[in-house]
């Protein structure tokens, strides 16, 4: 006869094959969730975040349910490029092109930037860099030589700022633009291997023209970088023209779909008039003109509509991280690990997985009012603003840019661990669009190099804060660790003793004030530059996040809010790198171990509607992946679908 100890394991082994599990999935409840006091008006939360008019995005979206943007796999780079040029010329015979009404606009950027980082990001070469440097910069003679057949993207455009030598210094660029007075034209030259452009999307085989950008050269002196039309193909034929030189950049490790390219030109001739010169202009006599009084100004007036990219950038960072949440908390709610037999305990139970995802899925939302409120500051011309406002937009986009890429690529790769095997399954999008997007921690700017900018941008702002002493918070209860005016109050002390600290640490050495001197002492002291800017990006966040919760959000989503906000802070505080340095100075270890608590309560208690906040987002189920939803039955052994 059997022992006991073994009769008890055929037992268990029995249970787990009589209880076999059902051919289909049904999402579950969290267990809190009966005895939660967090409840969602899904519909009023859907419209705050999608807005209450949603027609040309829920049009966008059902055109994407055509065969032609259905996922392939598999296809050579070359393929993948004619696929995203045909997707485009698609969405622009359906009606989707450039157009003043933001609404509209809007709305169906916020569809695109769901579907496809190939498209997505062509689109904006295109439209956005191309054509925006041209409306931004150009003149009318601009407008109407080279915008008409661009907005119907007969006549495909490319913005080759970046060199193989230079990409976040772009100020120190190669390529040359020298004024010829007997011909009333500029040769552009590329005098070195490192002065080469490179990585320029849509250059290796789609675009048409080039916004190029070199340095202003008139009898020998140089007036610094200038925008430049320069033709690059035949739009008849697609031939290159004459001292044209263009390569391919190769695979990488996303976007195959966009054509990145390097280019060579060989004193390629341009008329004056391809100077796009509403900032600096020369005369047909080779006079320099500018109405902006310095370099620096200049320089930084001539990228404006890179602060508007990076704005672009933060918005479509954040909406592919919900892809990723709705896919993969979605899945949480029906995948079932351990537990009892046939009763298994769905993965959103467990306190280790709600650590992983519900925190993302808070900063997301508190993210998501960040960025809308930074869109609202380019929904203007910059050119309409003083050049002072446009330079602290500049300092502002690229801040959030490099904190909601970050988050973006921190995001993905949680949510691919947390799906497990189905993380890495092409046709469930979280893995295909992880190596897409990881770009934006570089694309538009080095993130790090960003931090750097932006600490700047800001330190001279704290040069005559008072001197003041941290006192040691012993103890914080629940409700003030709750309240928007205890952690504003503790985001503002973090970032005054920030600010203060780099004051102090250069100030002594800051007589010789040329750049160079000031880029090297702010790199001396990188790591208290860094998280400067951290703390002056949170701090924005939550006062924008408190502003929205006053003025913005409704009194049914309110208490939803306080919640997620409360987690974003409190997560930061406990988790952050940048805060756990210096967390000591102003809280106790008893305060410390009670964020920590807290801060888990929270994520059982956001957890428990978790799967409502991430409907919310009113992501189609055609742009998830299929874990979203019955990964059983799309995984039946006749269902061949998910072979591909």
């Amino acid at each position: 006869s059997m022992e006991p100890s073994a009769l008890s394991r055929l037992q268990r082994i029995t249970d787990h094959l009589v209880h076999s599990p059902s051919n289909s999935v049904s999402f579950v409840n969290c267990s809190h969730q009966s005895t939660n006091d967090l409840h969602i008006d899904l519909d009023a939360l859907s419209t705050f975040l999608n807005g209450k008019d949603q027609v040309w995005r829920k049009w966008a979206l059902e055109i994407i349910k055509e065969p032609l943007f259905k996922s392939q796999f598999n296809l050579t780079k070359e393929d993948q490029v004619k696929l995203t040029v045909q997707r485009i010329e698609r969405l622009i015979e359906l009606g989707i092109k450039s157009t003043p009404d933001k609404n509209k606009s809007n709305q169906i950027r916020a569809a695109l930037e769901i579907f496809d980082p190939s498209v997505s990001t062509m689109i904006g070469a295109h439209f956005q860099l191309y054509m925006g440097a041209i409306k931004n910069l150009g003149t009318e003679h601009h407008w109407e030589k080279w915008l008409p057949q661009a907005e119907v993207f007969k006549i495909r455009g490319c913005y080759a700022l970046t060199e193989l030598g230079h990409g976040s210094n772009a100020r120190r660029i190669e390529t040359t633009a020298t004024f010829d007075k007997a011909t009333d034209s500029f040769l552009i030259n590329t005098p070195s291997t490192l002065a080469q452009k490179y990585w320029i999307g849509a250059a290796a085989t789609t675009a048409h023209n080039a916004i190029v950008w070199a340095q202003l050269i008139i009898d020998g002196t140089s007036y610094g970088i200038h925008p430049f039309v320069v033709p690059l193909r035949n739009p008849l034929d697609n031939s290159i023209y004459p001292n044209v030189n263009i390569r391919n950049c190769g695979y990488k490790m996303g976007i195959n779909g966009m054509d990145n390219g390097r280019l060579k030109f060989d004193n390629v001739r341009i008329p004056r008039e391809n100077l796009l010169n509403r900032i600096g202009n020369v005369t047909r006599d080779g006079d320099y003109e500018s109405f902006v009084p310095s370099n620096d100004l200049r320089f930084a007036a001539h990228l404006v509509n890179l602060s508007e990219g990076r704005a672009n950038l933060s918005s479509g960072s954040l909406a592919y991280s919900k892809v990723a949440l709705a896919t993969s908390i979605r899945y949480a709610h029906t995948r079932r690990q351990f537990g009892p037999p046939g009763n298994e305990t769905p993965l959103i139970e467990y306190l280790l997985h709600k650590r992983r995802l519900i925190p993302l899925l808070a900063s997301t939302y508190i993210l998501h009012l960040a960025v809308e409120k930074l869109r609202k500051l380019y929904e203007v011309p910059q050119t309409s603003y003083p050049i002072e406002t446009q330079k602290e937009n500049h300092i502002l986009s690229s801040g959030i840019k490099a904190v909601v890429s970050w988050h973006q690529i921190h995001t993905f790769q949680t949510c691919r661990e947390s799906c497990g095997g189905m993380g890495v399954k092409a046709s469930n999008r979280i893995g295909p669009l992880k190596g897409d997007l990881d770009v934006h921690a570089t694309y538009e700017g080095d993130n790090y190099v960003l931090l750097l900018q932006v600490a700047k941008g800001i330190f001279r702002s704290f040069k005559d804060l008072p001197e003041t002493k941290i006192q040691v918070q012993e103890s914080v209860s629940e409700a003030d660790l709750l309240s928007g005016e205890w952690q504003l109050g503790l985001l503002t002390q973090h970032l005054n003793h920030l600010g203060k600290k780099l004051w102090s640490l250069l100030n002594d050495d800051l007589s010789a004030k040329t750049r160079q001197n000031v880029d090297s002492l702010i790199d001396q002291n990188a790591d208290v530059a860094s998280d400067l800017t951290r703390a002056f990006i949170d701090h924005w966040i939550i006062t924008t996040a408190l502003e929205a919760e006053k003025d913005q959000i409704g009194e049914s989503l309110k208490p939803l809010f306080v919640q997620l906000r409360s987690l974003y802070v409190l997560w930061k505080l406990d988790n952050d790198p940048s805060f756990l340095r210096y967390t000591r100075l102003y809280l106790s270890d008893k305060t410390l171990n009670d964020v920590r608590r807290l801060s888990n309560k929270l994520c059982i208690k956001v957890a428990g509607v978790s799967k409502q906040l991430v409907d919310a987002f009113q992501i189609p189920d055609h742009l998830l992946g299929t874990i979203a939803g019955d990964w059983v039955s799309a995984n039946s052994f006749d269902n061949d679908a998910e072979d591909q």
